[in-house]
């Protein structure tokens, strides 16, 4: 289903490929090549980089940024912004512990919303909660939540914080040149 108007248009770029039963509330922009798999629903104010995948079933709610090269799985809460060659299969909620701050339609105070910066992952599972940095580079391992900002190239896990250069030669991913 695609709700658009004259006010509200739905902006495709080329080659855009676009599943059963997808729901597209303009205006909102898909870059070229972007995918959108089956019983996937974009919101409105929302853009989606060139070349960037949402996963079967995924949603991506209002005024979220997507970057170009992304593959998105999960919830991505309103007003996200995540960067370029980003994995994201996790699940993004907006800081509900102080009250009031839930949304901006509530009473007007517009709550934060995370950052996920270029070439991070976020595992299968993951709950990314509030106001939220997650650096360039960094990995959060499966279903983790995530309360506090996770430094470029390192590893947030079980066991905290570990800089990614200490896995040399052990793992590879979305990450430039760790040397």
């Amino acid at each position: 289903m695609i709700e658009a108007s004259a006010e509200s248009p739905v902006n495709l770029g080329w080659d855009v490929r676009i599943g059963h039963h997808v729901t597209l509330r303009g205006p909102l922009t898909l870059g070229d090549g972007v995918e959108i798999r089956d019983y996937g629903h974009v919101g409105a104010g929302s853009i989606l980089g060139d070349e960037s995948k949402l996963l079967y079933g995924g949603a991506v709610y209002q005024n979220v940024s997507i970057g170009k090269h992304c593959i998105v799985s999960g919830s991505v809460d309103t007003g996200t912004v995540i960067g370029d060659d980003v994995s994201f299969l996790g699940r993004i909620l907006h800081n509900y512990r102080t009250p009031g701050t839930f949304t901006e339609l509530t009473d007007g105070i517009p709550s934060p919303s995370p950052r996920i910066h270029d070439r991070a992952v976020v595992g299968e599972g993951s709950l990314v909660v509030g106001d939220i940095d997650i650096g360039a580079g960094a990995y959060v391992a499966a279903g983790m939540v995530v309360k506090c900002d996770v430094p470029p190239e390192n590893l947030y896990c079980e066991k905290g914080l570990i800089p990614l250069s200490e896995f040399r030669g052990f793992i590879s991913g979305r990450v430039e040149n760790l040397e």
